[in-house]
């Protein structure tokens, strides 16, 4: 009894010694099983549809996919067919070993299997010859030190992922995605039963429509449905579908979708030393598909245009997400240079620049929409540009000439910008490979430099996005890039506003605002159209694989026509594409100027036109073009002074400033020629007597608090004046009535120059000190 009483002392001691070991053996960090053989990598859209499965290093389709991912019934169908006992036993099955032992050694034709799944996971690993009984005990031993340094969730997971099922593809979750064409967690219990028999006889037979099973298999997957209806009878409605032959897909079915987005992606994440079993992009499957056939109809229509190859990106501004990337019209022809991604390469935009142009120019208070800009020969130091149609058209407000793509006035504008000008907003955009700011002068703004589709789309995408600049991100797991404000939420308004006016090539109207701008290259060797519709902006690029010039590679004619076809096709569904709202108020006004000069109309302006202005920042004085001569009625001679006498008749002349009159003999415009005022003094010419400021004091310091404080504007004027202007520091601030109040507010603390005008041109002016302080 004593003898009885040490002996079950030792074996509990010994067993606990063993449980000890164990419990320290299994503590032991151990090498991750993902990380036993390379990767496959699956590229999805956002929408989770693959769009790529790449090919592991080692040429096989091996994609990793957590157990939790796993439905519940592949498990337990997994368990059925290959190891009931897998949670009981400690990696090798003994009963089912001495069983199959004893039918190896009664040499009967029929066998038993004894393998486990973690016994099947050891040989896999291993790569072991089990035929042997010398494998077949390596391959035991193996097991139970798998099962002593992993846990069963652990080994599972790494059966699940490294299964053989046929040919190159190893992993249940590989073979969902390649066989059946969806994830794992969507099969049905018929594609379930299919794959769990595949890893015992990884082999399928071809069939007209992909692969099937062989008859073996077929019999062993038949036999695990009976095993799981005594389970769940229910699925016994399964039955024709099992008794039936199953259609899988073949590997080159997989599926090769946005070939150059996906591209760029696995560039990019090699680029950052990333291993990655999934990657989701940024894409909108459905927006790709349809894009694409769009740009294919169309150069098949016009395959005798002189282009053969397109790109085309389509870029959410609220996100700053690329929804579509095309970076060619055929990935697959290499006499078209398929498989360059046309939407990272650079290339001269030529004129789509010039809104950001205008843009700066509004930001600095040069220039308004109707602001008269001057289309004539104009030589910029050694630089003489060229308008595109080889003519001038004189005088030409801001809008029309952005949406007419006029050469001259662009260059004009851009001569007079100060810093920032347009090379600073576009190293600040992190346009590649710009030279210095030197080599390219002021042919900046027609194309001078190179930038990519995507480099457009980010400048295009911050007019939409309140003049905030964003990198443009594909990778959804990325975080939203920062946005650098680069032009001003009124300026970008503004420039959208005028784009937005620009008349369809075709005549048509589109269902939503399209702001849009086309652009031809030096020597027609690319056709562009860029603009923003709804929350997209949209960049089509049209030319020739070997980049050679063709006479139809003009961007209103070959670029636009794509452009609007994608636009109209979009917007079918404007629900669903329109912007969100923003509800950041901009400090913007409309005020009526004179439509010949662009400056605020004086009382004998014929004919004004509505504009926008920024308050305290737009410079617009009155206009002294038109002016009322009265003429004696005994000799009609001008008359000099006042009072005017009683019967003189009067007519309004144009006087043009010497700029504008120069400009509008170059354009072959031909005015009546003015009276000669000069025996004249101007003032005699002048109605009435100059406003007299009543707010703002001349003396003391304002001191503005509270965001909502304050400084009234007001100031009396001649009965015949119904208008006044007011200004600081020489931009306009706003109109008011005589002895109405015009609230303002500097942006800065300092000393301004306040200055009223009224219509006849007088004005007074005084200084006025402001001081914002913070309560």
């Amino acid at each position: 009894m004593h003898a009885f009483s040490v002996g079950c002392r030792r074996l509990v001691i010994s067993l606990g010694a063993i449980a000890v070991a164990l419990v320290i053996w299994r503590s032991v960090p151990h090498p991750e099983w993902s990380r036993h053989q390379p990767s496959s990598t699956a590229v999805r859209a956002r929408d989770g549809t693959l769009l790529r499965l790449t090919l592991a290093s080692d040429q096989r389709y091996r994609l990793w996919v957590p157990l939790a991912d796993y439905p519940p019934a592949l498990v337990e169908a997994l368990a059925l067919k290959e190891d009931r006992w897998f949670r009981w036993h400690p990696g090798v099955n003994p009963v089912a070993a001495l069983r199959a032992l004893s039918w190896r050694l009664s040499d009967q034709e029929s066998r038993v299997g004894a393998s486990t799944l973690t016994m099947q996971l050891a040989r896999i690993a291993e790569r072991l010859d089990t035929q042997s009984y010398r494998g077949k005990l390596t391959q035991m031993t193996s097991a139970l030190v798998i099962s002593a340094s992993y846990n069963k969730d652990q080994v599972l997971e790494a059966y699940l992922n490294l299964a053989p099922m046929a040919g190159n593809v190893e992993g249940f979750a590989t073979a969902s995605r390649i066989y059946f064409g969806k994830p794992v967690q969507a099969l049905n219990l018929v594609e379930i039963l299919t794959l769990a028999v595949l890893p015992q006889r990884p082999r399928l037979l071809p069939h007209p429509q992909g692969l099937q099973l062989t008859p073996a298999a077929r019999a062993a997957r038949l036999r695990l449905f009976e095993d799981w209806l005594l389970r769940h009878p229910e699925d016994a409605r399964f039955r024709g579908l099992i008794e039936a032959d199953t259609v899988l897909r073949r590997p080159a079915d997989l599926p090769f979708l946005a070939p150059h987005a996906v591209d760029q992606a696995l560039r990019l994440i090699a680029m950052r030393g990333e291993s990655r079993t999934h990657i989701d992009l940024s894409l909108d499957v459905a927006l790709q598909s349809r894009v694409e056939r769009i740009l294919a109809e169309f150069l098949r229509q016009n395959q005798n245009q002189g282009f053969s190859n397109g790109s085309v990106l389509l870029v959410d501004t609220v996100d700053a997400d690329i929804r579509v990337m095309i970076g060619s019209a055929d990935y697959f022809a290499d006499d078209r240079g398929g498989q360059i991604n046309g939407t990272q390469i650079q290339r001269s935009p030529g004129s789509t620049l010039k809104p950001m142009l205008y843009g700066i120019a509004i930001d600095q208070g040069r220039l308004h929409p109707a602001s008269v800009l001057r289309d004539v020969p104009t030589r910029f130091g050694q630089f003489s540009p060229e308008n595109f149609d080889g003519e001038f058209v004189g005088p030409i407000s801001a809008q029309e000439a952005l949406n007419r793509s006029r050469n001259i006035p662009a260059v004009q504008i851009a001569s007079r910008l100060q810093h920032p000008n347009l090379y600073d907003l576009l190293r600040a955009a992190e346009v590649r490979n710009l030279r210095r700011e030197s080599y390219y002068g002021l042919s900046l703004v027609l194309g001078g430099g190179d930038l990519s589709a995507q480099e457009l789309a980010g400048l295009y995408a911050m007019m939409a996005n309140q003049g905030r600049h964003r990198g443009l991100r594909l990778l959804a797991s990325d975080p939203m890039p920062p946005a650098l404000p680069l032009l001003s939420p009124e300026a970008s308004f503004i420039v959208r506003d005028m784009l937005e006016q620009h008349a369809r090539p075709d005549g048509l109207r589109s269902r939503l605002p399209v702001a849009w701008k086309t652009g031809t290259s030096w020597g027609f060797h690319d056709a562009w159209t860029a603009g923003l519709f709804g929350r997209y902006a949209l960049i089509v690029w049209l030319g020739t694989p070997d980049h050679a010039a063709h006479p139809n590679l003009i961007g209103v004619q070959a670029a636009a026509p794509l452009f609007f076809r994608i636009v109209d096709a979009l917007s079918l569904a404007p629900d669903q594409i329109r912007a969100p709202i923003d509800s950041t108020p901009l400090n913007l006004r409309r005020v009526a100027v004179c439509q010949a000069s662009g400056e605020l109309p004086n009382a004998d302006c014929p004919k004004t036109v509505p504009t926008w202005f920024i308050p305290g920042k737009t410079a617009i004085t009155v206009s002294t073009v038109h002016r009322r001569v009265w003429f004696s009625p005994t000799d009609g001679r001008p008359v000099c002074g006042s009072p005017i006498p009683k019967g003189a008749r009067s007519a309004v002349y144009a006087y043009w400033p010497s700029e504008l009159r120069e400009s509008r003999l170059k354009a072959g415009i031909r005015d009546q020629a003015p009276p000669d005022l000069a025996s004249c003094l101007l003032g005699a010419q002048q109605a009435g007597s100059a406003p007299i400021i009543q707010s703002p004091r001349r003396t003391g310091t304002y001191v503005l608090g509270h965001e909502s404080d304050r400084i009234g504007l007001m100031a009396s004027a001649d009965s015949q004046q119904s208008v006044l202007y007011w200004y600081a520091d020489g931009a306009l601030v706003g109109t008011s009535r005589p002895q109405e109040t015009l609230e303002w507010r500097p942006v800065r603390s300092g000393e301004f120059l306040i200055s009223v005008s009224d219509a006849s041109g007088n004005s007074q002016q005084q200084a006025v000190k402001v001081l914002l302080s913070s309560l």
